[in-house]
């Protein structure tokens, strides 16, 4: 059985410690952000994104519709660019794991 749950899980501990690398780096902003890009571009897009997605899923709880059998169904708009950075994101995730030796459970999402 994998240690994680799902690629958010995954990508979550991950996030972290990309996050913590932007955050060192974010003190010197604006000088540093165009060479964090070229040293490690998921450092500038996790730092930039955490924030957004954090953002969206304020808007989608606030907005949310009523528990449903102790559950809630979260709507998320995103603008293209940040929906296309994710998904850049997501491969990142599963070529990070697979190069750890991490074994991830199957994606269930539909394509």
């Amino acid at each position: 059985m994998a240690f994680f749950k799902n690629l958010g899980h995954y990508a979550t501990l991950v996030i972290r410690d990309i996050s913590k690398f932007g955050q060192l780096a974010q003190k010197a902003e604006p000088f540093i952000e165009a060479p964090l890009l070229a040293i490690y571009p998921p450092a500038a897009a996790v730092t930039r994104l955490s924030h957004a997605a954090l953002g969206f899923l304020v808007n989608a709880a606030d907005q949310a519709s009523a528990l449903v059998d102790g559950k809630t169904k979260l709507t998320v708009e995103l603008v293209e660019q940040d929906f296309n950075d994710i998904k850049a994101l997501a491969e990142f995730f599963k070529s990070h794991a697979k190069a750890n030796l991490v074994d991830l459970p199957s994606s269930s999402s539909p394509a």
